[in-house]
């Protein structure tokens, strides 16, 4: 099982420190979304952050920033994937880039995703808010099941609130899991972090060469 680490929306008391932290105890990607940040804002966090770890950072906003911290990638949402206008420029960023995007647990039966500049997908919410009641089984857990199977994209389920909640996921078939809440939200993230990683040693995404 593969995790990522995304932030929370808003700022978190010693972030960057908690983040460096992270890093160093192991995280291989952290995904960064703050929404409401500017980009002085989200320059500032980077700047926070240990420069050994930039090129593990994915950007969900201020692209422009990749090339001056020398970064990992980009996240999109389904509407900008959808945009042929913007297809082309991203087949661009692929060269020296990870892509990924984010979709519904509702949309993802609906949508063959076979554009190349695609690395993986953030598929949620895949439970019921705090809860062990699976969305996704609801939907059709065969047909999804079957998609996890023969789709070549890494498929991460995010909306994984508690430690069951992230196990069960195993048995769907994702890649992985992206974390938020569950470490955010800890009284100890790295104790939260340590507990789903003590025995993950596999590799993970590969990191693409970043040209300086």
């Amino acid at each position: 099982m593969k995790y990522i680490v995304q932030t929370l929306p808003y700022e978190v008391f010693k972030e960057a420190d908690k983040i460096n932290k992270l890093f160093q105890m192991g995280l291989d990607v952290l995904h960064i979304r703050k929404p409401l940040y500017s980009r002085k804002e989200i320059k500032q966090l980077l700047l926070d952050i240990d420069e050994e770890f930039h090129s593990k950072i994915v950007l969900h906003s201020h692209f422009s920033l990749l090339a001056s911290f020398h970064l990992q990638g980009i996240h999109l949402d389904l509407s900008s994937v959808k945009n042929i206008f913007k297809k082309s420029f991203y087949s661009f960023l692929k060269r020296r880039y990870n892509i990924s995007i984010s979709i519904s647990s509702n949309k993802i039966l609906k949508n063959k995703f076979e554009d190349s500049f695609i690395d993986y997908i953030f598929l949620g919410p895949v439970f019921v808010k705090y809860s062990e009641e699976s969305i996704v089984q609801k939907i059709n857990a065969f047909e999804f099941k079957k998609y996890l199977q023969e789709t070549d994209k890494k498929i991460f389920a995010s909306g994984c609130f508690s430690l069951k909640n992230i196990i069960a996921i195993n048995s769907l078939g994702f890649s992985g899991s992206v974390l938020q809440s569950y470490i955010w939200k800890s009284d100890d993230i790295l104790n939260a972090f340590k507990t789903l990683t003590l025995n993950n040693n596999q590799e993970f995404i590969e990191t693409k060469e970043i040209a300086i």
